[in-house]
């Protein structure tokens, strides 16, 4: 046979020859040394990253005041539960706060405070520094008689003297707790409730009820639970009736 015209020559490469190395390639890296080249990030504790002094909260519980018990309350309608004194209440504060813990109210329409927005109230002075800054809020809370539970919250900021801010704690919330007295209000404070009256109000429908027409979702989900439901009450009535002894 004649050969053919061309013939593939395949080169022959030694066994211990090695790839020239390019610029372009660089050899990948395995997860332990990658994690060994990552440093930890060294931070500070997180008790110096925190303020020195955070607001320190008070909470004050009327039990079971009426609106009309709350005179002494002007509220601002800007900003919900918040809320200032009426003049006449501003006084006696500021005397009782002189005589108790020797400071001055200041009243203003909205104080700074430290990483905080400016929040209405009261800043006390003394020798023309200031001691502290407060701040009042206002809400409320149903209680299981569906009544209002009134709770009014103090907060203190940018103080330093922790001697001076218990003697005006103690003054602040013995003012505002002495407005709940029968004396200020006899006609206000509630009566005593019947003996009847029921511990926890009946819920009048169930909550599938309310909900099942809102969506075409809904409503076809609550068919569809109804059949079932019903097919359900049938199974265990027959299964109910099978048990029975047979009555002759």
């Amino acid at each position: 046979m004649d050969k053919p015209d061309f013939i593939m020559e395949v080169p022959e490469v030694e066994p211990n020859e090695k790839p020239i190395a390019t610029p372009d390639l660089i050899p990948l890296k395995t997860p332990e040394l990658r994690r060994a080249e990552i440093k930890p990030v060294v931070t500070e504790p997180i008790a110096k990253q925190m303020p020195e002094k955070r607001a320190q909260h008070t909470e004050i519980i009327y039990d079971r005041l009426p609106s009309e018990a709350l005179q002494w309350i002007k509220p601002q309608q800007k900003k919900k539960g918040h809320f200032a004194l009426l003049p006449e209440d501003e006084s006696a504060l500021d005397a009782r706060l002189q005589k108790d813990a020797g400071v001055t109210a200041e009243y203003s329409k909205e104080i700074k405070t430290k990483d905080r927005k400016s929040v209405p109230d009261v800043t006390l002075t003394k020798d023309n520094q200031t001691v502290c800054k407060v701040h009042f809020k206002l809400y409320n809370k149903k209680d299981e008689f569906n009544q209002a539970l009134w709770y009014v919250h103090l907060f203190f900021y940018d103080y330093s003297n922790e001697t001076q801010m218990s003697k005006i704690k103690e003054c602040m919330i013995s003012f505002f707790k002495g407005h709940d007295s029968a004396k200020a209000y006899p006609q206000a404070l509630p009566q005593a409730l019947p003996q009847a009256y029921p511990k926890v109000l009946p819920q009048a429908y169930p909550k599938a009820l309310h909900r099942r027409h809102s969506t075409k979702k809904n409503k076809h989900k609550h068919r569809t639970n109804h059949r079932t439901n019903h097919r359900q009450k049938l199974t265990h009535k027959h299964a109910q009736l099978k048990r029975q002894p047979h009555v002759a």
